[in-house]
C-alpha cells in the first residue's frame, strides 16, 4: 500500500509551491527527476526552471513526467502505471483533486436527476482507492482544495476537504481514508529589521477547527513547513527509525 498523502487549503495557501525545492522559499522538495506531476487545471507549474525538469508523457516520450488531464480514467490508468513500470518515480502528485470534481459538475451542470452526484462520488472514491493501492515505496500526494462547514459536534466552523453535494460526505468519509491529512496556512510575522514577512505552514493535528491528522509520533510541532520533502523526510524517519 502506498504512502498516500492529503494536503488541503484555500488557493494561494502553498500547496503547490510545497513540491518544489526552492532556495527562495527555503523548501527541500521533492527530486523533480523522482516525481511525476499531474496537472487537472494549471497549465505551468511555480518552480524556476520547470521546463527543464518536468517533460509531456507521451507515448514517443514514455520517460515524461508530467500529465495535464482531469479525466478520472486517464489518471486512474497513470496511478497504475507508475505503481507498475515507473520504478524511477517516487513521487506522484495530483493537483488539484478537487477540480477532478468540479470540472465533471459543471460539465453536467445542465443535466438533472442524481445520477451526475453519483458520478461525482464514484470519482471521488476511485481516486482515493487508486492511490492507496499503489506499490509500497510510492508517496502520492492529493493536493486539494478546502472548505468551511459547521461541526455537527461543537456547531462551529470547521474546515474539511471540499467535495462536491452532500453524497460524498455522508456515504464516503474522505479523510478517514488518509492517515495523514494535512491544512495549508498562512500567517504574517514582523521580522526584527521591521519588514513583514508572510509565513506558509500545514498543521498536522486538528484542534476542532479542521479534519487534519497525523500518526502519533510523526511531527513534533503542530505547524511544520510546507514542504514535501520535510514531510517524506518525517515520515521515513518515522517508519524506518529506531
Amino acid at each position: 500500500m502506498s504512502k498516500a498523502i492529503a494536503i488541503c487549503g484555500l488557493p494561494g495557501s502553498g500547496k503547490t509551491s510545497s513540491v518544489f525545492p526552492s532556495k527562495e522559499l527555503g523548501i527541500i522538495g521533492l527530486n523533480p527527476e523522482q516525481t511525476f506531476f499531474v496537472s487537472v487545471q494549471k497549465t505551468e507549474l511555480p518552480m524556476r526552471g520547470w521546463r527543464n525538469k518536468f517533460t509531456n508523457f507521451t507515448k514517443d516520450n514514455p520517460k515524461g513526467n508530467f500529465v495535464k488531464t482531469d479525466q478520472i480514467s486517464v489518471i486512474k490508468g497513470l496511478v497504475k502505471y507508475i505503481s507498475d513500470t515507473r520504478t524511477d518515480v517516487k513521487y506522484l502528485i495530483i493537483d488539484d483533486f478537487s477540480y477532478m470534481l468540479s470540472n465533471e459538475y459543471f460539465r453536467r451542470i445542465k443535466e438533472t436527476g442524481y445520477n451526475k452526484f453519483n458520478d461525482v462520488g464514484n470519482i471521488a472514491f476511485e481516486t482515493i482507492q487508486a492511490a492507496l493501492n499503489a506499490r509500497d515505496d510510492l508517496f502520492i500526494f492529493l493536493l486539494t482544495h478546502s472548505e468551511t462547514v459547521t461541526n455537527a459536534q461543537t456547531g462551529m466552523p470547521m474546515d474539511k476537504m471540499k467535495s462536491i453535494g452532500k453524497l460524498v460526505d455522508e456515504k464516503f468519509n474522505m479523510e478517514g481514508c488518509f492517515n495523514y491529512v494535512l491544512f495549508a496556512g498562512s500567517e504574517i510575522n514582523e521580522q526584527s529589521n521591521g519588514e513583514i514577512k508572510v509565513s506558509k505552514y500545514f498543521l498536522t493535528q486538528s484542534d476542532g477547527s479542521n479534519t487534519a491528522k497525523t500518526p502519533a509520533g510523526v511531527f513534533d510541532e503542530l505547524k511544520i513547513p510546507n514542504d514535501l520533502g520535510y514531510i517524506v523526510q518525517k515520515i521515513n524517519d518515522y517508519e524506518y527509525g529506531d
